[in-house]
């Protein structure tokens, strides 16, 4: 990365620097040390930007706990929001799923009950299989989730199997 080939320049400069006069030597040294300062807030920036693009997701331990049967999470974005990325139509091929909003918020387009926005201490029980689209939410945003059956399917709209209940031609 360029904060790395900078980091070797100044690693050089500290070796040549015995063979500066004094004050050149003055002077160098707050020039690296200001190269040094903005090398450091760089690599702060990188570390914190990997960190800001990871997802939370923390497994409770009811799919090993029940054999499968149930999921509990908690998940949350860790990042922007996306909408080219998140905002699909699209099921979740379960019997049940529960979600609270632990911390942030989170709105959302549910087929037949229109929009509706979720803020901390929300829960709605999603019905089986409902269409939906995620269309914000709150960089912060965590919900825990409970889902039977533990491991489950999503589709988007368009790629919904033949033969399952929710394919517009299985009517």
């Amino acid at each position: 990365s360029e904060a790395r080939k900078r980091t070797g320049e100044i690693d050089q400069a500290i070796l040549d620097a015995p063979n500066i006069k004094k004050a050149e030597r003055t002077a160098a040294g707050r020039t690296l040390w200001n190269q040094l300062q903005e090398q450091i807030h760089e690599f702060v920036r990188e570390i914190t930007a990997q960190q800001d693009a990871q997802e939370i997701y923390r497994d409770l331990g009811a799919k090993e706990a029940t054999g499968g049967l149930v999921d509990a999470h908690v998940n949350g974005r860790g990042r922007p929001f996306d909408q080219d990325a998140v905002s699909k139509r699209h099921i979740h091929d379960v019997k049940f799923q529960m979600v609270y909003v632990l911390k942030g918020w989170s709105r959302a387009e549910f087929e037949g009950h229109g929009e509706h926005m979720m803020v901390a201490g929300s829960c709605w029980i999603q019905p089986a299989g409902i269409k939906h689209t995620v269309l914000e939410y709150s960089d912060d945003l965590e919900v825990l989730e409970i889902i039977i059956p533990g491991t489950y399917d999503t589709y988007n709209v368009e790629d919904i199997p033949v033969g399952h209940p929710a394919h517009e031609g299985s009517k």
